[in-house]
């Protein structure tokens, strides 16, 4: 065992010295800044896309990211919050922000930039020396490929990960894992969905799935949910990748269903290919005017970013699932009141500020801008968890400063530092508190939040662009619960009422072999008719 961390602690400098020692010939990708800090004796690693992804998927593009700009800003709230409250005697919370792009290459990256700010501070027997700061992990990334990259490349270097969102399946598999997440486990989303088809009425839908494992799960549990409940998937559609060609086949299978009646799509995917398959539909539909008339539930939330903004026709009305992320009025206070000119710990704020208001801070912002920015403010996904990241770290280091430490002990401790990966991973996953958001933070035995609740959200038409509006929540005891009517649209207009999705004609159901029947919806009466098409199985099944 000595052994293997000795030569993974080799292989960690080698990559070190490729990560900083970048040939010129790159030197156009390194014109963002890497990362930004808060100087503390905890330092925490974060990992956010402050940045799309650039043309072709491929390092980052100049396009900020909304969302990710609050979740830095949320992490700086709750270190900074920690400090004022002296959490932990004597010790300061501080942090080491990466920008990804979305990009699992620029993840792995930016995770080894962040084990190498520890390695380089090891002595010969690879503890920390002098004992003056620890290195406990990381919170972040959110999604699909970088999540299990980062995921994979931690777990091998016996380093916490305390993700936003789903830990990928692949990386539970494996057994024991350094990775929690601050969100509930997948087992409940196939009944959200099939809750949200049953309130609008649809009788039947598509489904779009990706080849995350995560993706693939819940597809496997909404056919046999579906299946239950009467409703009918008629197809499936799968992305194994996201060259135009293959995205823009997947368009045009939607858009056969259409004719047929189904109007229904779950989107099983995660937020990149979500985006390129909307963009897609939103230029396919000046020839395929049909694309107009697909309505979209997302499950895996709605990542409302900038890029959106130029495909509202297409996204307006989708209804969309989060998991719960209680609002923070303290953080709305913080957040509201920065200003681009002053706020330079957040790098990227001038930039996001400049791209959300058109216009150029020192030239052409105006205190309007300020104004607006009060106005228009609201909370994106995540946000909370990002707190309650922060905060699982805190509850779980204090504990082990007590007990390491002692009681009545300041500031840091030559053991407490160099804890054992083991034992830290045993105190983050028995934390016990409420977060800064009333909710009750407790993980499972498989490292996901146990407590389960989602928030359920629709994309609203608005006289600017469009508004992520929440309209009810659903929970395992009372179910779906709507406080306000779900809004759909075609070519850019309110519809006056909900459009059915059903299929007309002669129609299979994908998930047959869960609810053994074939559907014929033409006609004033419908017969019911059982027979038997298969044998029984060799022990009667």
């Amino acid at each position: 065992m000595e052994k293997s961390i000795q030569c993974f602690r080799q292989i960690l400098q080698l990559l070190v010295i490729l990560v900083v020692h970048v040939p010129s010939s790159y030197s156009q990708t390194c014109q963002q800044p890497l990362k930004t800090s808060v100087p503390g004796d905890v330092i925490i690693g974060a990992l956010f896309n402050m940045h799309e992804k650039g043309i072709g998927g491929t390092e980052c593009s100049g396009v900020i990211n909304p969302s990710s700009i609050q979740r830095l800003e949320a992490a700086m709230f709750a270190v900074k919050k920690l400090n004022d409250a002296n959490f932990i005697r004597g010790v300061k919370f501080g942090l080491e922000a990466f920008d990804t792009c979305g990009n699992k290459d620029v993840a792995l990256r930016r995770a080894m930039s962040y084990l190498a700010s520890r390695q380089n501070l090891t002595d010969s027997d690879g503890d920390i020396c002098p004992a003056d700061k620890i290195f406990p992990g990381v919170i972040g990334p959110m999604y699909g490929d970088e999540t299990k990259a980062v995921g994979n490349l931690l777990n091998d270097a016996n380093v916490a990960q305390v993700a936003l969102g789903h830990i990928p399946r692949s990386i539970k598999a494996t057994g024991s894992t350094y990775s929690l997440s601050v969100v509930p486990r997948l087992d409940h989303i196939s009944e959200v969905i099939i809750s949200i088809i049953t309130a609008i009425q649809w009788q039947g839908v598509a489904v779009v799935v990706d080849m995350d494992s995560n993706s693939r799960y819940v597809m496997d549990q909404l056919m046999k949910t579906a299946g239950s409940r009467d409703i009918c998937i008629h197809k499936t559609v799968e992305v194994n990748d996201l060259t135009d060609d293959e995205i823009e086949e997947a368009v045009e299978e939607l858009s056969t269903i259409v004719n047929q009646g189904v109007t229904g799509v779950v989107m099983l995917t995660n937020p990149e290919t979500t985006f390129k398959l909307f963009k897609m539909v939103e230029q396919k539909s000046k020839s395929l005017s049909v694309l107009t008339r697909l309505q979209w539930i997302t499950p895996f939330g709605f990542e409302d970013s900038f890029s959106y903004h130029d495909i509202k026709s297409t996204i307006s009305g989708i209804v969309t699932i989060e998991e719960y992320s209680g609002e923070l009025t303290e953080f709305y206070y913080k957040f509201v009141g920065r200003r681009p000119r002053v706020h330079i710990t957040n790098p990227w704020f001038k930039d996001y500020w400049e791209q959300q208001y058109d216009c150029l801070v020192n030239v052409s912002c105006t205190i309007s801008h300020h104004r607006n920015h009060t106005a228009e403010y609201h909370q994106h996904q995540y946000v909370s968890q990002t707190v309650t990241a922060v905060y699982t770290y805190a509850h779980a280091l204090k504990k082990a400063h007590t007990d390491i430490c002692g009681a009545n002990a300041s500031g840091l401790c030559k053991d407490f530092v160099n804890i054992a990966p083991q034992r830290l991973l045993a105190y983050l996953k028995t934390v016990e508190f409420v977060g800064l958001s009333g909710q009750n933070i407790k993980f499972d035995e498989k490292g996901d939040l146990r407590e389960v609740q989602y928030r359920i959200k629709n994309v609203q038409t608005t006289e600017k662009l469009y508004e992520v509006k929440l309209i009810g929540s659903w929970t395992p005891s009372r179910g779906l619960v709507l406080n306000s009517t779900i809004r759909m649209y075609q070519d850019g207009n309110e519809m006056a009422m909900l459009p059915p999705s059903q299929c007309k004609g002669l129609c299979t159901c994908s998930n047959s072999k869960f609810d053994n029947r074939r559907i014929l919806s033409d006609g004033d009466v419908l017969l019911a008719g059982i027979f038997d098409i298969h044998m029984s199985g060799s022990v009667g099944d």
